[in-house]
């Protein structure tokens, strides 16, 4: 029967007598069908209803997302290490005013001062320490609390750092006032510390209850020293910290 309804040449349907294809869809339309509609139904379907292209592996690639909504996620940004616990990750230098404050008695001239504040910016150390020598200045002390700059850190527990200086008292009880500090295992050399000053005594310290508030420093090259390590300014003596429980002795 298929054959009869469709030319193998044109591919279009002749229902007996080639009856045209709206005559069949009206019968239908109107319940009046009769058998060889049906194969016209099928026909329609088959081979006059337009087929959608696939769509290619390329165009699923290269073609973009026309949903101006989607956005791509923002990366996530992770933390320096350190940043948790620093203010800024480099260390600050002091202002002209700032410098000034940290010398004990001030300098007799402001062009004193600027001349010294100059060479400090250009780290001209041995020029630096030099016209402190010639002038009496800061106890011959290096300026800005012996620090290149700075940036303010907190000791954690857990956290060490050692010290030479300290004496024992009359009662055979240590006792230490200082407040300065070097990173566990910097060099003496890197410390800049006064001649002598590895003749007194040298105590290692744990941090058993976290130290807020220390200022952490670059050393200046200075008492004949080539500096360059990691000084701890902290916030109280090491007498007060042990008292009030912040910082043991290791032994």
């Amino acid at each position: 029967m298929g054959s009869d309804l469709i030319s193998t040449e044109t591919g279009e349907a002749f229902f007996d007598g080639a009856i045209p294809e709206y005559e069949s869809i009206k019968r239908i339309a109107t319940g009046n069908a009769q058998p060889q509609d049906a194969m016209l139904l099928l026909y329609l379907l088959k081979f006059k209803t337009p087929k959608e292209k696939p769509v290619t592996e390329e165009q699923i690639i290269e073609e973009p997302v026309k949903n101006n909504n989607i956005t791509e996620p923002e990366p996530v940004k992770k933390k320096a290490d350190g940043e948790a616990f620093e203010m800024g990750n480099s260390y600050k230098l002091p202002t002209f005013d700032e410098f000034l404050k940290t010398i004990d008695g001030g300098f007799p001239s402001e062009e004193l001062g600027l001349q010294a504040y100059d060479l400090f910016k250009n780290r001209n150390w041995s020029a630096l320490e030099k016209l402190f020598k010639d002038n009496n200045l800061n106890g011959n002390w290096p300026p800005n609390r012996g620090a290149v700059g700075t940036t303010n850190t907190t000791l954690n527990k857990g956290s060490t750092f050692d010290r030479f200086g300290g004496w024992v008292d009359e009662n055979g009880n240590f006792q230490d006032k200082g407040t300065f500090a070097g990173k566990e295992g910097t060099p003496y050399t890197e410390r800049a510390l006064p001649k002598g000053t590895d003749a007194k005594p040298y105590k290692r310290y744990e941090v058993i209850k976290e130290i807020p508030t220390v200022s952490k420093g670059e050393i200046i090259p200075w008492f004949g020293e080539k500096g360059g390590g990691i000084q701890y300014e902290l916030p109280a003596s090491i007498n007060d910290l042990i008292k009030e429980g912040y910082i043991k002795p290791i032994n």
